[in-house]
């Protein structure tokens, strides 16, 4: 899993300073590139955001992120007891940031175990039962009327040339008339 987190965030990386405001050092070329295949706004102009306005908002996102970063490697980066001293602190919370804030165990219990509940059912009742079940009994059928039929043909050829003697006379008989 580290590797594809290191590549994903190596192209957060690279897409924010591809895609900077403009009057910012090379500009936005992403956008920029876009643009061709981009539709134009209905109502005119788009509403563009001060340089500085800019300036401060990626200045203070970069703050708290490094700020976010230099924080986990203190506490987990290095033998710290702050993480100890924080869990005895604050159980509760502590126990909230370490479980993700449960995202996990809420995902399973509405997509994960309703979806094994239907697959289940699928397979127990709809795949067993009927469609396994039609295809069987088709089959049983099938072997029903076979062992009654096969009466009707029990394999003397005499007995196959006097039905078909008395078919045609019958038939004579019928055009005949």
């Amino acid at each position: 899993m580290t590797v594809p987190l290191i590549v994903l965030a190596t192209l957060a990386v690279v897409g924010g300073w591809v895609g900077l405001p403009e009057g910012f050092l090379w500009g936005d070329k992403f956008g920029a590139y876009l643009a061709p295949s981009l539709a134009a706004l209905p109502h005119g102009e788009a509403h563009h955001v001060s340089g500085a306005t800019l300036a401060f908002l990626i200045g203070s996102a970069t703050v708290v992120a490094l700020s976010g970063i230099l924080a986990a490697y203190l506490v987990y980066g290095r033998p710290s007891p702050v993480a100890d001293e924080t869990a005895a602190r604050a159980p509760g919370l502590y126990r909230l940031l370490w479980n993700k804030y449960y995202v996990d165990e809420l995902y399973d219990a509405l997509v994960i175990q309703p979806y094994v509940t239907l697959s289940r059912f699928f397979w127990q009742v709809v795949d067993s039962q009927i469609i396994d079940g039609a295809v069987n009994g088709i089959g049983e059928l099938t072997r029903w009327t076979g062992s009654r039929v096969r009466r009707l043909q029990p394999g003397h050829v005499q007995a196959y040339a006097l039905a078909m003697l008395i078919g045609a006379i019958c038939v004579s008989v019928a055009l005949a008339s």
